[in-house]
């Protein structure tokens, strides 16, 4: 059960692990169910949300930046770029939060915000590279076996005297 309820979870926050998540799911997976429900199923991944899951994701990461907390809100930005919100609309989001926060949630935000829109970039090349190999792969590998078809077609014409 408790892996089940990881891989939920994993998949209700897009991937984006915080080393606090991993730490409760170790030490006492029973409150960590529980409070996966509140945190992601009831209220970040909730399935008939009126507010989209990237606007969410502004939300938190504000709120986030204003209170000076920088890893939770790299956390959210990451998210939220994987919601489908354009880096834009996320800076954007962060501009909204200096009003209460203060200029440096802007300095800070934007940065941690050129990073993570660095980061996809690199994962997306990533995935495209990878998604090359395997089809150059498979191609390579079924014209050795219509190659080796072709060689047993000769071989079985031979040994029938066709």
């Amino acid at each position: 059960m408790a892996d089940d309820v990881a891989e939920e979870f994993k998949a209700e926050i897009l991937g984006v692990l915080h080393p606090g998540h991993e730490a409760v799911m170790e030490l006492d997976p029973e409150y960590f169910a529980a409070l996966k429900n509140y945190y992601s199923t009831w209220t970040i991944s909730r399935k008939d949300a009126a507010v989209s899951r990237a606007t969410k994701e502004f939300v938190i990461t504000g709120v986030l930046l204003t209170q000076g907390k920088m890893n939770g809100a790299r956390v959210h930005i990451r998210r939220g770029l994987l919601a489908g919100a354009t880096p834009r609309e996320m800076f954007e989001a962060i501009t909204a939060a200096a009003i209460p926060g203060g200029v440096p949630v802007v300095w800070h935000g934007a940065a941690m915000l050129k990073e993570e829109i660095e980061v996809a970039a690199l994962d997306q090349k990533r995935k495209e590279l990878l998604e090359k190999i395997d089809k150059e792969t498979h191609e390579d590998k079924l014209a050795r076996l219509e190659d080796d078809l072709l060689f047993l077609d000769v071989q079985l014409r031979v040994s029938r005297g066709d």
